[in-house]
Order: C-alpha cells, then sequence, then structure tokens
C-alpha cells in the first residue's frame, strides 16, 4: 500500500470551500474531491483554522461562516497542526519582510509545517509556495 499524499492546507484553501462568491471557491470544491478521492493526508496548521475564521468574520463580516466554519474543525478525524517553537523556527526561515505584504508570517508558518511533513502539495492558491519549491494542490486536479 503507498503512502497517502500529505496536503497542508492554507486559509485561502478553507476560505475559498466556505465562500460561494470566492473567485477559487469551484477549483477549491475540486481540489477537496480529489483529496477525498486519492486519500490524501491533509493537515490544517492550527493558526490558518484561526486566520481562515478571522477572514470570514472580518473580511466578509459573516461571523455564521466563520462560527460554522470553527465548528467543523472540533471534529476529532481533522488533524490539526499545532504551531510550537520548532515550526516558528521554520517561519523565520521563509518569512522576510522585506517582499510583499501578502508573504505573511502565516504563509511561512504554512511553508515550515510543509516541511516537516515532507508535504507532496499545498492546498492554497498564493504563488509565494511555488516560489518557495513546493507544489499546489491544483496540479493534482491536471495531473490525472
Amino acid at each position: 500500500m503507498n503512502d497517502p499524499l500529505i496536503v497542508i492546507v492554507d486559509s485561502d484553501g478553507i476560505v475559498a470551500q466556505s465562500n460561494l462568491d470566492d473567485a477559487n471557491h469551484d477549483l477549491a470544491v475540486q481540489i477537496s474531491e480529489k483529496l477525498v478521492e486519492v486519500g490524501a493526508k491533509v493537515i490544517y496548521p492550527s493558526c490558518i483554522v484561526f486566520e481562515s475564521t478571522t477572514t470570514m468574520a472580518r473580511k466578509f463580516n459573516d461571523p455564521q461562516m466563520a462560527a460554522g466554519t470553527l465548528s467543523i474543525f472540533t471534529d476529532p478525524s481533522m488533524i490539526i497542526e499545532p504551531i510550537d517553537q520548532s515550526i516558528v523556527m521554520g517561519a523565520a526561515k521563509y518569512y522576510d519582510p522585506n517582499t510583499t505584504k501578502k508573504n505573511t508570517t502565516f504563509d511561512a508558518a504554512v511553508a515550515a509545517v510543509a516541511d516537516k511533513y515532507k508535504a507532496d502539495y499545498i492546498f492554497g492558491f498564493d504563488g509565494f509556495y511555488e516560489k518557495k519549491g513546493f507544489k499546489l494542490a491544483k496540479d493534482l486536479l491536471t495531473s490525472s
């Protein structure tokens, strides 16, 4: 039996799945379905869970969406990766405050978790990850 694909999820993957008006909503749903189909091990950095729900509540002014999404993560089958000092140290290697404001410490934390697990893909839409040598989960849709 082959090892499952390991996929680390970024907040834009979570938000896109939850928000019907998101430009990446349909793509995010397709990616999510593909991850289930291939039996991927999907890991959510804990900080990303909170970044996503905060975005829903503040940016989209939808605290109900945020609450509903947060409740999904209470399911014991969800794999939530705690952000500990080793992840913070790994994130510090990726974070460059002199680049665009779009490349955040949250992105750096996702990259550090991806390193920790030797992830096959990151489920997000940020070009930051590709620039750092990671593959995006959307590539799964064209590789089969």
